[in-house]
Protein backbone atom coordinates (compact mmCIF):
# COMPACT_ATOMS: atom_id res chain seq x y z
CA UNK A 1 0.00 0.00 0.00
CA UNK A 2 2.79 2.42 0.93
CA UNK A 3 4.52 1.61 -2.37
CA UNK A 4 1.30 2.43 -4.28
CA UNK A 5 0.93 5.76 -2.50
CA UNK A 6 4.53 6.67 -3.31
CA UNK A 7 3.97 5.78 -6.96
CA UNK A 8 0.82 7.92 -7.10
CA UNK A 9 2.63 10.82 -5.41
CA UNK A 10 5.51 10.57 -7.90
CA UNK A 11 3.08 10.54 -10.84
CA UNK A 12 1.26 13.58 -9.47
CA UNK A 13 4.49 15.54 -9.03
CA UNK A 14 5.70 14.49 -12.48
CA UNK A 15 2.46 15.61 -14.13
CA UNK A 16 2.56 18.98 -12.35
CA UNK A 17 6.17 19.52 -13.40
CA UNK A 18 5.43 18.48 -16.99
CA UNK A 19 2.46 20.83 -17.43
CA UNK A 20 4.49 24.07 -17.70
CA UNK A 21 6.76 22.44 -20.30
CA UNK A 22 3.75 21.29 -22.31
CA UNK A 23 2.22 24.77 -22.12
CA UNK A 24 5.52 26.31 -23.16
CA UNK A 25 5.80 23.89 -26.09
CA UNK A 26 2.33 24.91 -27.27
CA UNK A 27 3.28 28.58 -26.97
CA UNK A 28 6.48 28.00 -28.98
CA UNK A 29 4.56 26.04 -31.63
CA UNK A 30 1.99 28.84 -31.90
CA UNK A 31 4.78 31.43 -32.19
CA UNK A 32 6.50 29.44 -34.95
CA UNK A 33 3.21 29.01 -36.80
CA UNK A 34 2.75 32.80 -36.59
CA UNK A 35 6.23 33.36 -38.09
CA UNK A 36 5.45 30.94 -40.93
CA UNK A 37 2.07 32.62 -41.49
CA UNK A 38 3.71 36.07 -41.69
CA UNK A 39 6.04 34.83 -44.42
CA UNK A 40 3.23 33.16 -46.38
CA UNK A 41 0.84 36.09 -45.98
CA UNK A 42 3.50 38.58 -47.11
CA UNK A 43 4.41 36.46 -50.15
CA UNK A 44 0.79 35.85 -51.14
CA UNK A 45 0.02 39.56 -50.84
CA UNK A 46 3.07 40.40 -52.99
CA UNK A 47 4.36 42.52 -50.10
CA UNK A 48 8.12 42.14 -49.66
CA UNK A 49 8.20 44.56 -46.71
CA UNK A 50 5.56 42.59 -44.80
CA UNK A 51 7.30 39.32 -45.58
CA UNK A 52 10.68 40.72 -44.54
CA UNK A 53 9.27 41.92 -41.21
CA UNK A 54 9.41 38.27 -40.06
CA UNK A 55 13.24 38.46 -40.24
CA UNK A 56 15.72 39.84 -37.73
CA UNK A 57 17.46 43.08 -38.62
CA UNK A 58 20.74 41.13 -39.06
CA UNK A 59 19.11 37.99 -40.49
CA UNK A 60 20.09 36.18 -43.65
CA UNK A 61 18.41 34.16 -46.38
CA UNK A 62 20.00 31.39 -48.43
CA UNK A 63 18.37 30.61 -51.78
CA UNK A 64 18.35 27.23 -53.52
CA UNK A 65 20.66 28.69 -56.18
CA UNK A 66 23.37 29.26 -53.56
CA UNK A 67 23.07 33.01 -53.07
CA UNK A 68 22.87 34.46 -49.56
CA UNK A 69 21.31 37.80 -48.70
CA UNK A 70 22.23 39.48 -45.43
CA UNK A 71 20.48 42.10 -43.36
CA UNK A 72 16.86 43.12 -43.57
CA UNK A 73 17.45 45.48 -46.54
CA UNK A 74 19.25 42.74 -48.50
CA UNK A 75 16.52 40.27 -47.61
CA UNK A 76 13.83 42.70 -48.76
CA UNK A 77 15.68 43.23 -52.07
CA UNK A 78 15.82 39.46 -52.57
CA UNK A 79 12.14 38.97 -51.78
CA UNK A 80 11.21 41.89 -54.04
CA UNK A 81 13.07 40.20 -56.91
CA UNK A 82 11.50 36.84 -56.05
CA UNK A 83 8.01 38.34 -55.97
CA UNK A 84 8.71 39.86 -59.40
CA UNK A 85 9.90 36.54 -60.83
CA UNK A 86 6.90 34.71 -59.37
CA UNK A 87 4.35 37.52 -59.84
CA UNK A 88 0.88 36.40 -58.83
CA UNK A 89 2.11 33.06 -57.49
CA UNK A 90 0.87 31.78 -54.17
CA UNK A 91 3.01 30.12 -51.52
CA UNK A 92 2.15 27.30 -49.23
CA UNK A 93 4.54 26.61 -46.37
CA UNK A 94 3.94 23.78 -43.96
CA UNK A 95 5.93 23.05 -40.84
CA UNK A 96 7.23 19.47 -40.80
CA UNK A 97 9.30 19.58 -37.62
CA UNK A 98 10.31 21.85 -34.81
CA UNK A 99 13.37 21.62 -32.56
CA UNK A 100 13.68 23.88 -29.53
CA UNK A 101 17.45 24.36 -29.34
CA UNK A 102 17.16 26.67 -26.32
CA UNK A 103 14.39 28.74 -24.73
CA UNK A 104 15.20 31.52 -27.22
CA UNK A 105 16.17 29.57 -30.37
CA UNK A 106 14.00 27.25 -32.43
CA UNK A 107 14.80 25.37 -35.64
CA UNK A 108 11.79 24.95 -37.91
CA UNK A 109 11.84 22.65 -40.92
CA UNK A 110 9.14 22.75 -43.54
CA UNK A 111 8.07 22.25 -47.11
CA UNK A 112 7.29 25.10 -49.49
CA UNK A 113 5.36 25.10 -52.72
CA UNK A 114 4.53 27.82 -55.23
CA UNK A 115 1.62 27.69 -57.63
CA UNK A 116 -0.08 29.89 -60.19
CA UNK A 117 1.08 33.25 -61.39
CA UNK A 118 3.97 33.68 -63.77
CA UNK A 119 6.22 30.78 -62.85
CA UNK A 120 8.64 30.38 -65.76
CA UNK A 121 9.50 26.93 -67.06
CA UNK A 122 12.45 25.47 -65.17
CA UNK A 123 11.96 27.55 -62.02
CA UNK A 124 11.62 25.57 -58.80
CA UNK A 125 8.09 25.29 -57.50
CA UNK A 126 8.57 23.13 -54.41
CA UNK A 127 11.21 22.22 -51.88
CA UNK A 128 12.30 22.28 -48.28
CA UNK A 129 13.11 25.13 -45.93
CA UNK A 130 14.86 25.48 -42.61
CA UNK A 131 14.20 28.55 -40.47
CA UNK A 132 16.28 29.39 -37.42
CA UNK A 133 14.09 31.59 -35.28
CA UNK A 134 15.29 33.51 -32.22
CA UNK A 135 13.38 35.39 -29.58
CA UNK A 136 14.32 39.05 -29.68
CA UNK A 137 12.66 40.95 -26.87
CA UNK A 138 9.02 39.86 -27.00
CA UNK A 139 9.09 38.89 -30.69
CA UNK A 140 10.29 35.81 -32.55
CA UNK A 141 12.32 36.66 -35.67
CA UNK A 142 13.93 34.53 -38.37
CA UNK A 143 17.69 34.94 -38.00
CA UNK A 144 18.53 32.58 -40.84
CA UNK A 145 16.63 30.64 -43.48
CA UNK A 146 17.73 28.17 -46.12
CA UNK A 147 15.47 27.03 -48.90
CA UNK A 148 16.35 23.86 -50.74
CA UNK A 149 15.08 22.19 -53.88
CA UNK A 150 15.19 18.41 -54.11
CA UNK A 151 17.53 17.08 -56.79
CA UNK A 152 15.88 16.11 -60.06
CA UNK A 153 15.97 12.45 -60.95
Amino acid sequence: MERSLKAIAILCVASVLAFPAAAQDQAVEAAMDAVVKAIVDGFNAGDAAALTSAYAEDGDVGAPIGMIWKGRSGIQEAWTAMLGAYKGSKMQLSRTSLHVASPDVVVVDGRWELSGGTIAAGHPTAGFITLIVAKQGDAWKVVSSRAKVPPSN
